[in-house]
């Protein structure tokens, strides 16, 4: 069984299977929606259901409160439709178009400059044009 999903405000519709995430299905249809740890634990992907019932996986009350659930808040990294939904998210229209793949390459450099933070050069095979999205991933063309 598949259900549909209506982002606004942009109006852009995708069908999610059951079991499937909304996240993992918006960005399977083209849908550039933002995320991060795609985990639950980080609110990058925060939506709001408008209309429709989803599950809203399992996301710790510290991301997600019952009362950010009354709220019609949830997580679309973890959140699956239960019905036809209408969820208010943001898009990121200006990487709308670019089509995302995996690419081969290695680690050309690694350099920390701090405890917590990595930066990673990469080496991409030959006459790979590549354009970074906020979303801290390569999309290559």
């Amino acid at each position: 069984m598949t259900y549909k999903v209506t982002l606004k405000p942009s109006g852009h519709e995708f069908d999610v299977a059951e079991g499937q995430t909304i996240l993992s299905a918006g960005l399977a249809s083209y849908h550039v929606m933002p995320y991060s740890c795609r985990t639950g634990v980080c609110c990058t992907c925060r939506g709001t259901v408008l209309e429709g019932k989803v599950d809203f996986g399992m996301v710790h009350p510290t991301y997600l409160s019952e009362a950010d659930k009354a709220n019609g808040l949830a997580l679309l990294c973890q959140a699956k439709p239960l019905s036809d939904v209408v969820i208010e998210a943001e898009e990121l229209e200006g990487l709308a178009g670019i089509e995302t793949r995996q690419v081969p390459c290695r680690i050309a450099a690694i350099d920390k400059p701090s405890a917590d933070i990595a930066k990673i050069k990469l080496r991409l095979p030959p006459m790979k044009i590549c354009a970074s999205s906020p979303a801290n991933t390569s999309t290559c063309c």
